[in-house]
């Protein structure tokens, strides 16, 4: 590549930068996988000028295929393109629907597969392109990171939140407990806290007397 095109490239890709910051807000407020897919769908659609992209995902290496986004449903067809060791690749292909086929692995051993077809003015992708679609997986691994991060917050939130409702509901029973003095009811509060505690739909309580 020649040096006027490098800077050419260069200029490109800073009027660009604008773009690319808002890409990653959109990405990084999505709230489920299908939602990320579905607005990185739009980011390559205006970016790429193609209608053609679909986007599938799997778990990790053991898992089959499963589509995120899906345009064209002949892409089922075209999941062998992926890399079959969940190994980063961009491949470009001859081929008359898909023009552009990629693997890429995340930080769980999870991976993103994408198929993007033809571009509506029917060229070729060019070296900007090319480049483009590198920055914007970097931001696709990254939201998915902001995603992952996201997701262990809010479990660890409804976890510490169970955690304080039980204690509270230990401390209420020693409350109670110590204000009874029957045997009955004693039993009956008893029961009543494992029941509450263990998320049971039912309980009983069987009393033997040792002779």
């Amino acid at each position: 590549m020649a040096v006027s095109e490098i800077n050419n490239l260069i200029d490109k890709l800073n009027l660009q930068v604008k773009s690319f910051q808002e890409g990653f807000e959109v990405l990084s407020h999505s709230k489920n996988l299908a939602d990320i897919a579905h607005s990185f769908s739009h980011i390559l659609r205006g970016n790429l000028l193609t209608i053609n992209v679909n986007i599938f995902f799997k778990d990790n290496n053991e898992k089959e295929w499963r589509n995120l986004y899906l345009h064209n449903k002949e892409a089922f067809k075209y999941l062998e393109e992926f890399n079959t060791n969940n190994a980063l690749d961009i491949n470009f292909l001859d081929d008359p629907v898909f023009k552009v086929a990629i693997t890429l692995p995340m930080i769980d051993k999870s991976c993103f597969g994408l198929l993007i077809g033809q571009k509506i003015d029917k060229k070729e992708f060019s070296n900007f392109d090319r480049v483009s679609i590198q920055i914007f997986l970097q931001l696709l691994d990254n939201a998915y990171q902001a995603y992952l991060n996201n997701k262990k917050e809010k479990e660890l939130i409804f976890s510490l939140n169970n955690r304080v409702l039980q204690l509270n509901s230990l401390i209420d029973t020693g409350i109670e407990l110590s204000a009874l003095i029957k045997t009955e009811s004693l039993l009956e509060l008893a029961l009543e806290r494992a029941v509450v505690l263990t998320n049971a739909s039912a309980g009983c309580i069987s009393v033997t007397e040792n002779r």
